[in-house]
């Protein structure tokens, strides 16, 4: 792989191509898709949408700044840290319009595609197959949004893509000198911050997708893949613990809407201890109280599903894990694909969301039939140069973190709407693992096709042979 200052040719390339491309669709749709529908929230922003609010707390933001200077000025103004920094870039240019922050989220887009053509490149072995993985990123219309208007979620995806690559790196010997080590830790304090500024809530979850994963890396260390450095997992922890306790509390607090719900304390409804589980069973009330605010506060929500489904003991929580499973990898549900929405940018959205779904199940069977060929035939050698042996474990980590990540989401929401928006991150692992399986088949195809041409060739020049 040719490299330029430690940094692979390839990357660089994703990288200028993903950043270009994402700054010119974020003004295209800004200053032509959104003028010309009735989705029209002004100043390049669509209806219904967070980030309304958004630009509205930043414009107020900067006008506290104008009358009483930068003192006014503050992170997370009213909890929300993508209005403090729109609101930071509106003041400095002098421009109070949300395309200011098109640059910013359109570099953070292309760090996501760099991460995202790094890790599949690791766990395919093909730049080509690498860069069909970041190619999704063109095509999904969900992503669009999360860099051309103001959204948390393009914060959060860097921050989960890049602890995903740091796990991946765990699998392979030259992460663990004292160079690579370094790097990693700058990486994992560079994503936690990204995650911490939005969603601070949010290292919880990731603390415990972390957790699994350094689990599966001490099994694989010890009874297969004695090369595996142990290391990264463990910084990775203690990293996103500190920022987990770091002081944000009273920050939390001003969290309006769902994530506000995640920050209240007070139980709601009635709650059937488990003893036997001791400190654990603490974490699933934490859950089922989530869960009931969240159903109760917003009953009116229009894709609600499962909101009649209420957690009072740590077994309802477990028996509800398949359920959950199922509306987090395949929600929507074809039956929600043609209904009308409350807007016509709700209708848009449907219509999106059913074409992303659909690619997504289309992944899902790749990665299910790549993992029944895999499993009849690697006596036979088919996937020999396909999926090597370090990149079997990297990949199985990161879909079993992207897995527990997803499954805590859906354990507290009872929305399709909230689940669907907080899957992208997951989403960019699974449409990764789908391209790189479907990548396998094909190779497989093809050997088995050269050998079969070569056995029947063998049968017609030499039939004696076979007599």
């Amino acid at each position: 792989m040719n490299k330029r200052a430690g940094i692979p040719i390839g990357a660089l390339i994703v990288f200028s191509v993903v950043f270009l491309f994402a700054n010119a669709i974020g003004f295209l749709f800004q200053f032509v898709v959104i003028p010309l529908g009735s989705w029209d929230a002004g100043s390049g922003l669509l209806v219904g949408g967070d980030w309304v609010y958004f630009h509205r707390l930043a414009l107020n933001l900067v006008d506290n700044i104008n009358r009483s200077g930068w003192a006014a000025w503050g992170l997370r103004p009213s909890g929300q840290a993508v209005s403090g920094i729109a609101a930071f870039l509106y003041k400095i240019t002098g421009v109070s319009k949300p395309w200011v922050m098109l640059p910013l989220n359109s570099f953070l887009y292309g760090l996501i595609a760099v991460f995202q053509y790094l890790i599949f490149r690791k766990i395919s072995g093909s730049a080509v197959v690498a860069s069909v993985c970041v190619s999704m990123l063109f095509v999904f219309p969900s992503f669009i949004l999360t860099y051309a208007q103001l959204s948390k979620d393009i914060f959060s995806i860097f921050g989960f893509i890049v602890i995903l690559y740091v796990f991946v790196c765990c699998c392979y010997p030259s992460s663990g000198n004292y160079k690579g080590v370094t790097y990693i830790i700058l990486l994992l304090t560079i994503s936690n911050l990204s995650i911490w500024v939005v969603r601070p809530y949010a290292l919880k979850f990731a603390l415990v997708s972390e957790s699994v994963c350094f689990a599966l890396l001490v099994f694989f260390k010890f009874f297969c893949c004695k090369h595996f450095k142990l290391i990264n997992g463990f910084l990775s922890i203690v990293i996103t613990s500190a920022f987990i306790f770091a002081p944000s509390s009273s920050l939390e607090k001003h969290l309006d809407g769902a994530e506000a719900a995640l920050e209240i304390k007070d139980a709601v409804g009635g709650w059937v201890g488990t003893p036997a589980l001791g400190k654990v069973d603490r974490l699933f009330e934490d859950v089922a109280r989530t869960r009931r605010v969240l159903i109760y506060g917003y009953p009116d929500a229009g894709s609600n599903i499962d909101s009649d489904v209420n957690f009072n003991k740590a077994g309802d929580v477990v028996k509800y894990v398949p359920r959950a499973l199922q509306i987090g990898l395949f929600a929507p549900f074809p039956e929600a694909w043609f209904r009308k929405g409350r807007s016509p940018g709700a209708s848009a959205m449907i219509v999106a969301s059913a074409a992303e779904v659909s690619m997504l199940y289309v992944m899902y069977l790749g990665i299910l039939l790549w993992f029944l060929v895999w499993l009849f035939s690697v006596t036979l050698g088919g996937f020999k140069g396909v999926v090597s042996v370090v990149s079997i474990p990297s990949a199985v980590i990161i879909f079993l973190f992207s897995i527990s990540w997803l499954l805590i989401y859906c354990l507290i929401s009872p929305n399709v709407g909230t689940i669907y928006r907080l899957r992208l991150p997951v989403m960019l692992v699974f449409l990764g693992l789908g391209a790189t399986c479907w990548g396998g088949l094909y190779k497989y195809l093809m050997c088995f096709d050269r050998l079969s041409i070569k056995v029947i060739s063998s049968n017609l020049l030499h039939p004696s042979d076979h007599s």
